[in-house]
């Protein structure tokens, strides 16, 4: 019995998906459309809410920062690593192709060496 069921499953599902890509490539010649234009809109949208979420997590560090030295600005954002931004995968855009991977462990990287990775790959 489950044999069957499996094998209707998968007689039904096959001609589907086949159905929704041949719908996605030709709504694409039309423009972004379709099932894996939907699906692009979808991580373009979470990329943005990343970035905004950097961001304003930057933005509060250089704050407190600031607030903490007379009101001056840090002379670099590299600065900001392991005192204000806990995570230095916070410098990184998610838009950039080519993402450095942040470091394994933040914690056990001195103060200057967390600095130069976060003043090297931003």
């Amino acid at each position: 019995m489950r044999k069957t069921t499996a094998r209707l499953a998968i007689a039904v599902l096959l001609p589907t998906v086949a159905l929704v890509a041949w719908a996605d490539g030709s709504a694409q010649t039309r423009g972004k459309g379709g099932f894996f234009g939907m699906l692009e809109r979808a991580r373009t949208a979470c990329q943005q809410q990343q970035s905004v979420a950097n961001l304003r997590h930057i933005a509060i560090a250089v704050n407190a920062y600031a607030a903490d030295n007379k009101a001056r600005l840090p002379p670099r954002l590299g600065e900001l690593a392991p005192f204000y931004v806990r995570d230095p995968a916070a410098f990184i855009s998610p838009w950039a192709t080519k993402r450095p991977a942040p470091p394994a462990d933040p914690d056990k990287l001195g103060r200057d060496e967390l600095s130069a990775w976060v003043e090297q790959n931003i």
